[in-house]
Parts: structure tokens; C-alpha cells; sequence
């Protein structure tokens, strides 16, 4: 996988935080993400390379909400530098 830009790593943190909506119609995207800029061309991006997926949002019809995928999961921990959790390979005293 490719590395992500600043702009994708936003995203992604928005997205992974629920702070980010697509309004299907004017097909512009909607975040309230202390700062960061989200357009809908990286978003576009993001699903593109599947690490983003839209699904409609049951509260406000043309509204999509943004979730990541499975593989956008990983590539935001992978950007974070963080690792799964693992066993320690000795015993403790």
C-alpha cells in the first residue's frame, strides 16, 4: 500500500472520530474535525483505494455517513505508528 499524504491521514482520523458526512446531492462532504480540511476529492481518493466506504445516514436523507473499512483501519494505525497488541515472548519473574 501506498503511504498516506497529511491530507488522507486527516481524513482518515476524522472518519475514524464520526465526524465526517457526505450530502449525496450537492456531493460535498461535511466535518467537524478540529481544523483539519476535508474535500471530497479525498474522499473520493480514500474509497477509491478502499479504505473508506459510505453508507446512508437513517436521520438525514441526502446525508451519507463515511466509515473505514477494514483495510483503512489498518493503514490509519500503520500512519499512527501503532501495532496490534501482542503476547510478550518471555515470562516475567
Amino acid at each position: 500500500m501506498t503511504a498516506l499524504s497529511d491530507a488522507q491521514r486527516a481524513v482518515l482520523e476524522a472518519v475514524a472520530g464520526g465526524q465526517v458526512t457526505r450530502n449525496r446531492p450537492l456531493d460535498k462532504v461535511c466535518a467537524q474535525h478540529g481544523g483539519a480540511r476535508v474535500t471530497i476529492a479525498t474522499v473520493r481518493s480514500l474509497e477509491a483505494r478502499g479504505l473508506l466506504h459510505v453508507e446512508p445516514e437513517t436521520l438525514v436523507p441526502d446525508n451519507e455517513r463515511v466509515h473505514l473499512t477494514a483495510v483503512g483501519v489498518r493503514a490509519l494505525a500503520a500512519a499512527l505508528g501503532l501495532r496490534h497488541a501482542t503476547t510478550p515472548t518471555t515470562a516475567r519473574p
